[in-house]
């Protein structure tokens, strides 16, 4: 039963992850900002959170998830969640720059389907709740995993 989880995990890991990395890939080519960088410049520290708020607002990722894929804490999640709304209350141009062109690339990597936006939250979400394996586990299948595909 474990062997049968694990492929189980792998399987939806390697689409979920993939397409994580390439919406930041995506987001970067567009705006030269890598989002995975672990810096605290304002214009990639925005960019991420928009991702974050996005992930939580339209997609419904539960903070836990968000954390998961972006390597970040929950409550890291949590707090760009409320920047991003009080940024856009107050109609910060930035902000709202960057919230439209995130809906560009997440337009660009999952097409009109709604069904492949849906599918990616939720396979996510059964990855990280059902795996019964550890976070790092998890992460370090990924990264195997992602080592073959781009080989």
């Amino acid at each position: 039963k474990k062997m049968n989880e694990l492929k189980e995990v792998s399987r939806l890991g390697i689409v979920t992850k993939a397409n994580y990395n390439q919406l930041i890939k995506v987001y970067q080519m567009r705006t030269g900002i890598d989002v995975s960088q672990k810096t605290r410049i304002a214009s990639v520290v925005t960019a991420r959170q928009c991702l974050f708020f996005i992930l939580r607002q339209k997609y419904k990722m539960k903070y836990s998830v968000i954390g998961w894929l972006s390597e970040k804490n929950h409550a890291t999640v949590i707090h760009a969640n409320n920047n991003v709304k009080s940024l856009l209350e107050i109609r910060d141009t930035y902000t709202l720059n960057s919230i439209e062109e995130w809906a560009s690339v997440f337009k660009a990597v999952f097409g009109n389907s709604k069904v492949a936006r849906e599918t990616f939250v939720i396979e996510i979400d059964k990855l990280v709740r059902t795996s019964g394996l550890s976070k790092e586990q998890v992460n370090n299948l990924l990264a195997m995993k992602a080592e073959e595909v781009l080989e």
